[in-house]
């Protein structure tokens, strides 16, 4: 029998962003017998995204059932486990409000979940576009933006890499489901308002892995992510890379493997690795003749050594 699908799409004040992203969405070609729906969640939004998702939907033509779920905590992992609860699919699908599916995207994905069955999470290949050009520093830093291969070729994703892109990431409800029956709690909220808070992806996807499941990446799942030319700034990656250097941490003091004695030899270790690594790349960010400058590689260890010195100002 062929799974079902719910793509869930989760909006704060998407009204500008929803229409090209439901058109692409609209535009899927269906497999014969596959059901899928749509789960749009209005993550606090202040403007008129649940009306404009309902009517741009009907404009296409409604080729699937929609839903709008409201999540009144605004946060992008929120919106999320409120999608995954109201969705009714075998595999729950995340396309964000500014990702444009590839017209094979369901078909992609019924294949490889028929075909892997312990595959638990399948990651997709996003491409940037933008109104203008995209900046040449841009595939130094694509990772931050969710974009570009997640491995060589098609298949489970190595141990030492252990998670997935969230932008495009579908993953099985029956994982899904059993994680929530098991307790699982997430203690990274994800993007908030203005915030670009991250990691939430990767806590699921470790989630997932340390329940047996297998992580995969699919280069023939494509979506297209488009960027206003604002978000393509070297400070904004500065941003999103300081970001992921906080998370890094974050995730680090969750793992179930780090007892409070580790937690404790980490917390007065990591400044000084933290302090080392940043002087590293700050220095390889600096113009010397000769020498490829990195765009945004010291902003990840700050965002680190911000992260680690939290709790002591705390204490």
């Amino acid at each position: 029998m062929m799974a079902s699908v719910s793509v869930v799409l989760c909006c704060h004040n998407s009204v500008q962003r929803l229409p090209s992203t439901l058109r692409h969405l609209a535009a899927v070609n269906v497999p014969p017998g596959l059901d899928w729906e749509v789960v749009v969640v209005d993550n606090a939004s202040t403007d008129d995204t649940p009306a404009c998702a309902r009517n741009l939907w009907a404009q296409a033509g409604a080729p699937a059932p929609l839903q709008v779920v409201p999540e009144p905590r605004q946060g992008l992992n929120y919106a999320r486990w409120a999608g995954i609860r109201a969705a009714q699919g075998d595999i729950v699908s995340f396309v964000d409000d500014d990702n444009w599916v590839d017209a094979r995207w369901l078909a992609v994905l019924a294949e490889v979940f028929s075909a892997q069955p312990g595959v638990g999470a399948v990651g997709a290949w996003a491409e940037p576009v933008s109104e203008g050009a995209i900046p040449p520093w841009f595939e130094r830093v694509q990772h931050l933006y969710a974009c570009g291969p997640q491995g060589m070729a098609a298949g489970p994703v190595p141990a030492t890499r252990g998670y997935l892109y969230g932008a495009g990431l579908s993953i099985r409800r029956e994982a899904l489901a059993a994680l929530d029956a098991a307790g699982f709690a997430p203690r990274l909220v994800g993007r908030s308002g203005t915030s670009l808070a991250g990691g939430e992806d990767s806590e699921l996807c470790r989630a997932l892995l340390g329940a047996g499941w297998v992580l995969w990446y699919e280069p023939r799942l494509r979506l297209q992510h488009f960027m206003p030319p604002g978000r393509l700034s070297l400070d904004y990656a500065r941003r999103l890379s300081f970001e992921m250097g906080r998370a890094a941490v974050r995730l680090e003091l969750s793992s179930p493997l780090m007892g409070r004695r580790r937690a404790s030899r980490l917390l007065r270790l990591r400044p000084l690795a933290a302090l080392w690594y940043t002087a590293r790349w700050s220095a390889k960010a600096l113009p010397f003749p000769g020498r490829a400058r990195h765009p945004v590689g010291a902003s990840y260890h700050f965002g680190r050594l911000a992260q680690v010195l939290e709790p002591r100002k705390r204490a």
